[in-house]
């Protein structure tokens, strides 16, 4: 399947938008920043770059962090109105027993309670399960499987990317919608 980092990018976004209206709600008047967590692996291999013929990039882009900040630069701005502000933790860990660690080590240290997190499908699963009664609510920006949403599932993690069989089926609805009946897959 063909990377999107535009998607990633978006869901990262999206998570940060979802962080900010927990939070609001769970602090609405506090005088110290929101901290919110971003977790992601050291030296991703999803993120080298992948060359094609004739030197094009196949996947141009990067990692997600990037519009996380993004995100909450432009949340704080409209957040001085409500005196309300977020704060960005940023860990790495190189596996998921490093990213466990980091995020028990958030939590006691900076008492950061949501996390946006960059895995891959399996240790994204490793870790959602080993924190599955830790009170923490992890947001997932880049894992697009389907076993996340279904025997992998965990009740502390969200998706805010779309899983590969949602995005075969909004091609399918849009295939339906311009009545495209004759099509090559």
């Amino acid at each position: 399947m063909i990377e999107r980092p535009w998607s990633r990018h978006l869901g990262a976004g999206l998570a940060a938008c979802l962080l900010v209206l927990v939070a609001g709600l769970r602090l609405a008047h506090a005088d110290a920043p929101v901290p919110i967590g971003y977790v992601e692996i050291t030296d991703d291999p999803r993120y080298d770059d992948k060359w094609a013929y004739a030197s094009l990039l196949l996947a141009p882009g990067g990692r997600p962090v990037a519009v996380a900040e993004l995100a909450l630069d432009d949340i704080n701005i409209n957040g001085h109105a409500f005196n309300l502000q977020f704060a960005l933790q940023k860990a790495e860990a190189p596996d998921a027993k490093g990213m466990i660690a980091a995020i028990q080590k958030l939590v006691q240290d900076a008492n950061v309670h949501l996390f946006l997190i960059d895995a891959s499908d399996a240790i994204l699963a490793e870790v959602s399960k080993a924190l599955r009664d830790a009170p923490v609510l992890l947001l997932n920006v880049s894992a697009e499987s389907d076993a996340l949403r279904a025997e992998s599932c965990q009740p502390n993690l969200l998706h805010t990317i779309p899983s590969y069989a949602m995005r075969m089926d909004a091609l399918a609805e849009f295939l339906v919608a311009k009545k495209w009946r004759q099509v090559l897959v």
